[in-house]
């Protein structure tokens, strides 16, 4: 497992992505811990093998039609692990020590943030306001063309008062709480049918 560990750390390293995805909605907001590892499509057998080897997550085909849209040419394939659950395994599979790239802040900062959502605090504003900033750190020299940065979701929550009042929070506690629960249902039973 070793070697296997070796290579899965050279891999992310090359071209692994760790994200902060915040989706506001009418009077709440979620937060998902995404890593993506995107591969052109003749190196298919990487990003299973990737798979396979840490046993989550889920692959994905992009096609040129849908990628002509961004200047891409060639069709991918993406290994993706999104969501707390999947997430903590993605930790407690790596340790920071073993990164020697810039990723290594990268991971370290995102295992900050995946704390974070699993303590509940993301749902207080000072918990809002460091997911916030850890996602403004990560990835400095990929932004996207349209990202949004902390002190735009500040303004989209300032101007709603009770955004954080605590019977907003206390209410999504129990809905994260109730999708945490399911989603480890989803994956037990997957185990249970593979």
């Amino acid at each position: 497992m070793k070697e296997d560990l070796n290579w899965l750390i050279g891999m992310i390293e090359g071209g692994g992505t760790f994200l902060i995805n915040i989706c506001l909605r009418d009077g709440g907001f979620s937060i998902y811990p995404i890593f993506r590892f995107v591969l052109p499509e003749k190196n298919k057998d990487a990003i299973i093998l990737i798979k396979n080897l840490l046993g989550f997550g889920k692959i994905e085909f992009k096609s040129n039609e849908i990628l002509k849209k961004k200047g891409i040419v060639q069709n991918r394939y993406s290994y993706t692990v999104m969501g707390l659950n999947e997430a903590q395994k993605f930790i407690e599979t790596f340790d920071e020590t073993l990164f020697r790239t810039s990723k290594k802040e990268d991971f370290i900062l995102w295992k900050e943030a995946v704390g974070i959502i699993k303590n509940y605090q993301h749902l207080t504003y000072d918990g809002f306001v460091r997911i916030c900033e850890i996602r403004d750190k990560m990835n400095t020299k990929q932004k996207r063309r349209n990202y949004k940065s902390k002190d735009w979701f500040l303004k989209q929550v300032k101007n709603n008062k009770n955004f954080f009042s605590e019977k907003n929070i206390q209410k999504r506690k129990k809905t994260s709480m109730s999708i945490r629960r399911l989603n480890k249902l989803s994956l037990s039973a997957a185990k249970v049918i593979s």
